[in-house]
């Protein structure tokens, strides 16, 4: 692989910490409902319409609003704990919330406002609402959500962060953590928007449509029913493991059978979805309460919230969960009887670009 391949794949990683990595942020499955959610107050969006249903390319049909730069950061990361909540992963949103690492690093607010970063905050009202009404299974379209900030910086220039970059590539030669900056912007322009069919290298293609690694192209999504042999399925949709085609995730009661359970649900021995365990249901094991509550004494009961005492055993979910960028490995845990992180500010936070 060239210098230059070896490049962009390290900058798609480092993206992939990021959103358009599932802000694996760490929603790898999204809400399956259209949902409203309260973003933290900073928002200013005006809708032009009541959204819901799905365009032709399966992505979601949501209004148009502005959201402001301050308050991108904190109204995404509300979004996603919202979802987090719906799909039963985490307890609380606010819980949610105060567990969570920023989603990007505080350099990208200061660039946009000095100009080193373009911000459109269209496309940034479009990136929140895309989160909120995800599915909890199967993938979601998030490509706005790095198309709202383009980079000025042309090749040569000295970088921090991806997203100051014409070129989207912040390159930071012998940098084995992810985050050695200063780096230097590579040449070019950065592509987005491919259109199916065109010439792709790890991602640029527009909504609804993905780029085949194999042939190194741009092509739709999958539609329900399609095969997804290789291929990658709309969103809100899943690749049967029997079938190989596109399908919906079974619902509470439906049969899992070559299929996914939508959200938290349980396949059983039957075969059949189950729904997640609620606050107060009885339980019978630690890890019978899903992954947002703990199960103490025979009840499903609400794990420690940050700062708070733990609840349970070593091994069972003793604080709530949060979201924190893929790619840094930290989560909040219990420490010597209380809910915190043992690092609250990675040094890999200062490298997360849209």
């Amino acid at each position: 692989m060239g210098a230059a391949a070896r490049r962009r794949r390290t900058s798609a990683a480092r993206r992939a910490r990021t959103l358009r990595g599932g802000w694996g942020w760490r929603l790898a499955r999204w809400l399956a409902v259209v949902t409203w959610v309260g973003c933290g107050g900073g928002g200013q969006g005006q809708p032009s319409g009541a959204g819901g249903g799905r365009a032709p390319n399966g992505v979601p049909i949501v209004p148009d609003g502005v959201e402001p730069i301050e308050s991108f950061a904190a109204d995404t990361l509300a979004a996603q704990c919202a979802v987090n909540v719906r799909c039963h992963r985490s307890a609380t949103v606010e819980g949610c919330v105060a567990a969570s690492l920023p989603p990007l690093s505080p350099r990208v607010a200061l660039d946009v406002r000095s100009g080193v970063i373009r911000y459109d905050p269209h496309l940034a009202y479009r990136c929140i609402q895309l989160i909120s009404v995800a599915p909890c299974t199967g993938g979601a379209d998030l490509e706005s959500c790095h198309d709202a900030f383009t980079g000025t910086l042309p090749g040569g220039s000295t970088c921090s962060l991806d997203a100051e970059c014409a070129s989207g590539d912040c390159a930071m030669p012998g940098c084995t953590t992810g985050c050695c900056p200063p780096g230097t912007c590579t040449d070019g322009l950065e592509a987005r928007n491919i259109p199916v069919g065109a010439t792709c290298a790890f991602g640029g293609c527009g909504e609804g449509e993905y780029c085949d690694v194999s042939g190194r192209v741009c092509r739709p999504r999958v539609g329900k029913g399609g095969s997804c042999a290789g291929a990658i399925c709309q969103s809100g949709l899943v690749c049967s493991n029997t079938s190989s085609t596109c399908v919906t995730p079974a619902a509470v009661g439906g049969s899992c059978l070559g299929n996914f359970c939508d959200g938290d649900g349980t396949c059983t021995a039957a075969g059949t979805c189950a729904a997640a365990p609620a606050l107060g249901d009885p339980c019978s094991t630690a890890g019978a309460c899903g992954l947002a509550l703990n199960c103490i004494d025979g009840v499903c009961v609400m794990p420690g919230a940050l700062g708070q005492p733990c609840v349970g055993d070593v091994g069972t979910t003793q604080c709530q969960h949060g979201i924190v960028p893929a790619g840094i490995n930290e989560t909040v845990t219990c420490v010597q009887g209380a809910c915190a992180y043992a690092d609250p500010s990675p040094p890999a936070i200062d490298c997360l670009s849209p």
